[in-house]
């Protein structure tokens, strides 16, 4: 695209979101105390349209809001790219909506939420969103909540937003819950993810490890391919795990698209491959069944924490001044490896210094 294309297109988006974003001059909330009153009947909104770990991470504020305002009707939007993970918020929420792109799949949904008649509606981003901005515009609450970030002219309420380097996501988010007197500081915020059981009791056969051994899921593959630590480091890894970690019995995970790196993966270690599935319940059920956990997925980081499982991630830290810092395990044993560089250039014995550690802590009878 030409220079002049690209300053067209940044000047159209600028009058765009001005117009969406509006001209209103939201009231600041940052006493900590409750200023926003809910009655039996009303009707709120959650936007969380966006990833599986966005939603993951949320998961503790909608289940503290729930159990606080039981009988005000609550309603989650999600996206194509995160329904799939829907079961980690369907208790807590009586309707769950889907955000789809298409213009007439949009429409529809804003005619929906004209037709709900929201009280208030309460932005999880915690960076600026154009499509939560004009769901707010367009689905008209009678109110609207979010942080104080470039968007803030589309709220009615805000709340300031913290320290993206010095505080968790999950702590981030909870802060949009001090306006109703709910301070989740010194509350558990680690994600859940409730599943059909009969699930795990069907992979359960398929995932039990062979001899009493420990399971070691070593999750492949990341939203994007810059994610993936490359196929000769997960070779030289784990051909080293099965000589260091005689109780340790490593499983491979991944997507369909990387079934020719995990074929040559398993090729050249023997290691075992969890079954490809399109199911993102069936993969969490599989998960669940490990002991230990390596992932460079910030999606297998939420479901380790949700089901207690002890584990390494592997972090991409380049944009930690505008990401803020890593969306780290929570209230889990676990190292993380950071790099300001590609995955792919974390050295395969900083991997294995950090696992024989995991295992020293955690995991008992390990060599």
């Amino acid at each position: 695209m030409s220079s002049s294309a690209k300053n067209i297109e940044k000047k159209a988006k600028r009058i765009a979101n001005h117009y969406i974003y509006g001209r209103k001059k939201p009231l600041m909330l940052d006493t900590g105390e409750q200023v926003i009153y809910l009655n039996p009947g009303d009707k709120v909104l959650f936007l969380r349209q966006d990833r599986i770990g966005d939603l993951l991470v949320s998961t503790p504020v909608f289940r503290r809001f729930s159990d606080e305002f039981p009988e005000v009707e609550t309603d989650i939007l999600l996206s194509y790219k995160n329904i799939g993970a829907s079961a980690g918020v369907k208790d807590y929420c009586d309707e769950i909506l889907v955000y789809n792109k298409g213009l007439a799949e949009i429409k529809k949904l804003i005619s929906k939420i004209r037709s709900k008649k929201y009280k208030l509606i309460i932005d999880l981003f915690d960076n600026a969103s154009t499509t939560s901005s004009a769901i707010i515009k367009f689905g008209k609450p009678e109110y609207s909540l979010g942080f104080d970030k470039e968007n803030r002219r589309s709220y009615d309420f805000t709340v300031p937003i913290p320290d993206k380097a010095g505080n968790h996501i999950s702590k981030r988010i909870s802060r949009l819950l001090l306006p109703f007197g709910i301070d989740m500081q010194e509350r558990d915020l680690s994600p859940v993810y409730p599943f059909d059981m009969h699930l795990y009791e069907n992979v359960y056969p398929k995932m039990k490890a062979n001899h009493g051994k420990q399971l070691f899921a070593i999750n492949l593959s990341g939203s994007n391919r810059a994610k993936y630590w490359g196929t000769e480091n997960y070779i030289k890894f784990i051909n080293r795990v099965l000589k260091l970690f005689s109780n340790l019995e490593p499983i491979c995970f991944a997507t369909k698209d990387y079934e020719e790196e995990l074929e040559t993966i398993s090729d050249k270690t023997g290691v075992r491959t969890a079954p490809f599935t399109s199911s993102l319940d069936e993969y969490a059920a599989m998960l669940s069944c490990c002991d230990l956990i390596l992932t460079p997925d910030t999606a297998a980081v939420h479901f380790a924490s949700a089901f207690k499982i002890p584990c390494i991630a592997m972090y991409d830290i380049s944009g930690l001044e505008i990401a803020g810092m890593p969306w780290t395990p929570v209230n889990i044993p676990h190292r993380t490896i950071e790099i300001k560089d590609k995955i792919e250039n974390i050295k395969v014995i900083d991997v294995l210094v950090n696992l024989s550690s995991l295992v020293e802590e955690c995991i008992s009878g390990c060599e």
